[in-house]
């Protein structure tokens, strides 16, 4: 590595565009996470049309709310850790 690359850490990059690029390469990685298992409840239900969807990300859980059905994933396990109205015991 010359010196360029390690004061800029990298050709092209100083400072806040380093930064800048970090930040999207860490963005690109959390994109990548996949949640998803069988629910053996959503069939039987009726929504409404629109369903109102909501998705919120905290550091802990991902959480899913569609129409009366709701689900909880582990961030860290990737698994279900709740489902249903209360959040029960997923597949319920």
């Amino acid at each position: 590595m010359n010196k360029e690359q390690d004061v800029r850490g990298g050709p092209g990059l100083v400072g806040t565009e380093m930064e800048e690029q970090r930040v999207a390469d860490a963005a690109q990685k959390q994109m990548t996470e996949v949640y998803e298992f069988q629910d053996i409840t959503l069939h039987l239900l009726s929504f409404s049309r629109p369903s109102k969807v909501r998705i919120v990300i905290d550091e802990k859980f991902v959480r899913l709310y569609v129409g009366p059905r709701d689900w909880q994933f582990d961030r860290i396990t990737k698994e279900c850790a709740g489902s249903g109205v209360g959040l029960g015991p997923c597949g319920d």
